[in-house]
């Protein structure tokens, strides 16, 4: 632990903090309990960008936050007056990792720490066996993160979540709204070699360095087990947007006779073919790489059909000012789906774009449907996973939607 101590602490619970003085519009987003301050809310600053600051609002300390760059002025840690920012931080930490131990103990990759939804915004906390990732994309977070790692690591090992690797992986270019700079490398341990973990039935590799996100997308791992509920034996199986393919290979576990899966990075195509091989199942995968849009077109023109077609693309809407695009390539992903389903067949479809809710989501799904002259029912609405948590009070938070779908077509 010297090492990380040596890091960087940055603690100031004792002297007195800078601070942000609030408009009224401030005033009002901290009553509701919103962990966010947008700039236009801040009447004065006296702080530095990764300064933890004290809220002020006509005179009174009524919150603690952290202040940044970006469009969001302050990510609020306390919603009111907090003399000790790492007793704040111990609390948080505790919550976070009971709730995983005492509802994802038998997991061995899972999230310990979704930023808002655990109270410690702009922090994520993604463990593989006995390496954790975390990803920090605040600077008052960078300042500390030798406090941070050594509290994070304790926090793990009282809740039997053993750790011998911790990486740090900021990537994504909203790091740089934030005056963050993309960076990737071990604070206490090594960058892992040949990292593998179970994904339900399925050992997948980890590729900290170059795979998404932390290195697996960790939150639609349980869509899987709802494919399995479906009749798989000697199904056809479609999987556009497959990365490293655990929804179809899970699919062939359950008798399957054979996967197509599309995905455009061959990185991806790479670990999936691994796992499939690691199970028996290489010669039923075929993967085509490229363009998942152009290479469903591709199969409706040969007259390709499937049981059962997952379409799980990227988010298309980061915000609402993307919701239009996103809404229209949704819709387009949609009619190929039931293009491809075989009458009497299923499509699972997911969104991950926080600005597209599940109302919408509905909505599109009948509208595809009616320009593609099919009925279908819902058998199953998805979401995200226990260890992705959701806070009421921020519907940012929720961005993870889904279905499972009969298609009958007329």
């Amino acid at each position: 632990m010297k090492d990380l101590k040596a890091q960087g602490t940055g603690g100031n619970s004792i002297q007195r903090r800078p601070r942000v003085f609030l408009k009224p519009q401030g005033q009002e987003a901290l009553k509701k309990g919103h962990p966010w301050i947008y700039r236009g809310a801040v009447a004065d600053v006296e702080a530095q960008a990764g300064d933890a600051v004290d809220l002020v609002y006509r005179g009174k300390v009524v919150g603690l936050g952290l202040y940044g760059t970006s469009d969001i002025a302050v990510r609020v840690l306390s919603f009111r007056e907090e003399p000790d920012l790492w007793g704040l931080l111990g609390q948080r930490l505790k919550s976070a990792l009971s709730l995983r131990a005492r509802t994802m103990k038998r997991h061995r990759a899972l999230r310990l720490i979704h930023g808002e939804s655990d109270g410690l915004p702009a922090v994520v906390a993604d463990l593989y066996g006995s390496t954790l990732v975390l990803q920090l994309s605040h600077p008052a977070w960078i300042k500390r993160i030798g406090t941070l790692a050594k509290a994070l690591l304790e926090a793990s090992e009282e809740h039997h979540f053993p750790v011998e690797n911790l990486v740090l992986k900021n990537t994504g270019k909203h790091l740089g709204k934030e005056g963050l700079e993309e960076e990737i490398r071990p604070i206490l341990g090594a960058m892992p070699v040949d990292l593998a973990v179970p994904f339900g039935r399925v050992l997948q590799k980890v590729d900290v360095e170059e795979g998404q996100k932390t290195g697996l997308y960790l939150d639609t791992r349980f869509w899987a087990f709802s494919l399995a509920k479906l009749p798989l034996e000697g199904a056809s199986v479609l999987d556009a947007f497959s990365y490293q393919g655990h929804l179809s290979l899970h699919c062939l576990l359950e008798g399957a006779s054979r996967a197509v899966m599309l995905e455009q990075s061959q990185g991806a195509i790479d670990r999936a073919l691994w796992a499939a091989g690691n199970l028996g199942l290489k010669d039923r995968v075929e993967a085509l790489s490229g363009n998942a849009f152009d290479q469903m077109r591709r199969l409706e023109a040969s007259n390709a059909s499937f049981r059962v077609v997952a379409v799980d693309p990227p988010p298309f809407a980061p915000s609402k000012k993307q919701l239009h695009g996103a809404l229209r390539g949704y819709k387009e992903l949609l009619v190929r789906a039931f293009n491809l389903t075989e009458p009497g067949g299923f499509v699972l479809f997911g969104s991950c774009s926080h600005a597209v809710s599940q109302g919408d989501l509905t909505a599109l799904v009948f509208e595809a449907a009616s320009d593609r002259g099919a009925e279908i029912r819902i058998l199953e609405r998805l979401c995200q996973p226990p260890d992705h948590p959701v806070n009421p009070r921020v519907p940012q938070g929720e961005y993870l939607k889904g279905m499972i779908m009969e298609v009958e077509k007329k």
